[in-house]
């Protein structure tokens, strides 16, 4: 099974990759709960991924050798620069709740009077 040439195999399914990422940040912004946050964030997931898989298919049949992996290294860079970005926020959030606000659950645990 050989492999379709990028022209008219892979521009298609980017652009619904692209469109469908769209549509779901636009579902995210309106969304007016948390199950609907939660389905229009696993919509856009699915954008994501889709993109970044054709993006590493385009690589590996445009390159070959050390050029394939370099352009392929710059895919993994990019794919994980958002984790990063996340654990680093994830991490600063904790540190910066415990240090603002350090008894901030004590209240919260106090019965009512």
């Amino acid at each position: 099974m050989g492999q379709l040439p990028i022209d008219t195999a892979a521009s298609p399914v980017v652009v619904f990759a692209c469109t469908l990422f769209i549509i779901a940040g636009i579902g995210c912004a309106f969304a007016r709960s948390l199950p609907t946050l939660l389905t229009w964030r696993v919509v856009q997931g699915a954008g994501a991924g889709a993109s970044t898989t054709i993006a590493l298919a385009i690589i590996r049949y445009l390159f070959e050798g050390q050029a394939a992996r370099t352009r392929l290294s710059y895919v993994a860079i990019a794919t994980m620069m958002p984790l990063a970005l996340v654990i680093s926020l994830l991490v600063l959030g904790t540190f910066a709740f415990g240090l603002i606000a350090p008894n901030a659950m004590q209240g919260a645990m106090q019965p009512l009077p």
